[in-house]
């Protein structure tokens, strides 16, 4: 690729290609690449916000399974052009290196099998079936209906994310109109094309609408106002100024920013293993991501996991390279690094800027944080040193020794995190996860429920329907003369 190529791609509208035209968004990145995109018009946003909504929700969870798994197959395929330059443009787009975009960009493929779909949905609804029929639990019968529409407006931060916010919220059986991040235009219509191809006339393609649009337009204004609920990835200023906008009748879905940490609790077994682990959750997505190592606890001898931390961290540097930084990024880790040096702590850094390690006094908490690399690991002589850096802002601690995880579980999650996972799982998710405190499909369908007449008894009285409606409306009456018409 040239230092100044321009690639045009097409984006998804109510399931059709459109290529980019004279009048097309054009979005620069610092690596070189231009991308241009159709830009929309309203009769676009119109028609998107009315395309067919029926002929989808008519569709079976299997047919829905089935479809999917087609296009995972498609997906993993290295002939599939669209994986082909996911991979190679999400490196130009992100920033991140070619391994990170592999593994995150690829990793649907697998996700998707019919199987693993099957997972995904149990752990979040409990019963696939509920998509399709009326299930019974204890004395009603309950199922799960699709909002309608859905709008995500999502962030590049993480790639994959785009591509399972598609997924999940075709799978729920909802018209799906997502923006896709400016940081990273690439990865998500590098998949919504390759739905789009599996089969351009399926109800679940002609539901999909992928694409970017001006922040505030009138394009923006049609699609929230119509939709049924609005999906926000981002920061917190971003967030609160959609949902600012979002009309009432509407639910709003936040995955706002969040921060995760590490805990290293007295002595394991191979301290220089879990250093190298602890330095992989920092180097994944360069700290960007909610669940990625931003600050590491530690009882024992810190000096000495702080120095095979740093040799971990420079093995990565190589294998892993970290993105190139902005001047501003640049700038930003050497003053958090000078301000380090003038509180007193230690710092451990690379030559240049590409990894910093600062060894606190114990007692801080970190306000700003400048990512790109920049750990900072903090001598504690309990869990209850802990606690107070832990808020409804962390996602995902990390524990090590594992076999203590039970003697912490409750302190930590009670304080606010959202997951415990092994040092070393932070961006890899297993089967059943929660999503920032909740399970996101419960939130893209609306439950409903029929409640069995007292016919059923279940579990509640022995008696005869008779006698219950007697002592519910009538038994008032017992001692009150009866009207003579009556």
């Amino acid at each position: 690729m040239s230092e100044n190529e321009v690639v045009s791609l097409p984006v998804v509208i109510a399931g059709e290609k459109r290529l980019p035209g004279d009048d097309a968004f054009e979005i620069k990145y610092d690596t070189g690449l231009t991308v241009r995109l159709y830009r929309p018009t309203v009769s676009d946003a119109v028609r998107m916000v009315n395309s067919d909504r029926e002929a989808l929700r008519r569709l079976s969870i299997d047919d829905i399974t089935v479809f999917f798994d087609k296009v995972a197959k498609r997906w993993r395929d290295p002939s599939n052009p669209w994986l082909k330059t996911a991979f190679d443009l999400g490196v130009k787009t992100s920033g991140y290196d070619k391994h990170i975009i592999q593994s995150d960009i690829g990793e649907i493929g697998y996700a998707l099998e019919r199987p693993h779909q099957y997972d995904l949905i149990e752990a979040d609804l409990g019963d696939a079936s509920s998509l399709d029929e009326w299930v019974k639990n204890k004395a009603i019968y309950y199922r799960c209906w699709p909002k309608g529409l859905i709008a995500h407006v999502m962030v590049g931060n993480v790639p994959r994310a785009s591509l399972f916010t598609i997924y999940r919220s075709l799978v729920t059986k909802n018209l799906t109109i997502t923006k896709v991040p400016s940081r990273d235009v690439v990865s998500a219509l590098c998949f919504a094309n390759c739905i789009q191809e599996t089969d351009p006339d399926s109800p679940i393609t002609r539901a999909l609408s992928a694409l970017y649009w001006e922040p505030e337009s009138e394009v923006e204004n049609i699609i929230i106002q119509a939709a049924d609920a609005v999906s926000v990835w981002g920061r917190g200023a971003t967030v609160e100024a959609l949902r600012r906008r979002v009309p009432g009748h509407a639910d709003f879905i936040e995955f706002g920013p969040k921060r995760s940490l590490a805990v290293v609790m007295g002595e394991v077994q191979d301290l220089s293993r879990i250093s190298m682990k602890a330095a992989f959750d920092v180097v994944s997505y360069d700290q960007e991501a909610c669940f990625s190592v931003r600050e590491i606890f530690v009882k024992g001898d810190v000096a000495r996991f702080a120095e095979l931390l740093g040799y971990w961290l420079d093995r990565y540097r190589t294998a892993i390279p970290r993105r190139i930084l902005s001047k501003d990024a640049e700038m930003h880790v050497q003053r958090a690094r000078i301000e380090a040096s003038t509180e007193g702590w230690k710092v451990i850094s690379s030559e240049g800027t590409d990894w910093t390690i600062v060894i606190t006094d114990g007692l801080a908490q970190i306000q700003e944080h400048p990512l790109s690399r920049f750990v900072y690991v903090h001598p504690i002589s309990s869990i209850d040193e802990v606690l107070p850096n832990i808020g409804r802002d962390t996602q995902t601690v990390s524990i090590e020794p594992w076999d203590d995880v039970w003697k912490y579980a409750d302190a930590l999650t009670m304080a606010g995190a959202d997951r415990i996972v092994p040092i070393g799982r932070h961006s890899k998710l297993r089967p059943g996860f929660i999503h920032d405190g909740f399970h996101p499909l419960r939130r893209m369908v609306r439950w409903v429920a029929v409640e069995r007449p007292m016919s059923y008894k279940y579990q509640f009285t022995a008696a005869s329907v008779s006698e219950l409606e007697w002592n519910l409306y009538e038994k008032v009456f017992e001692d009150i003369p009866q009207p003579q018409s009556a």
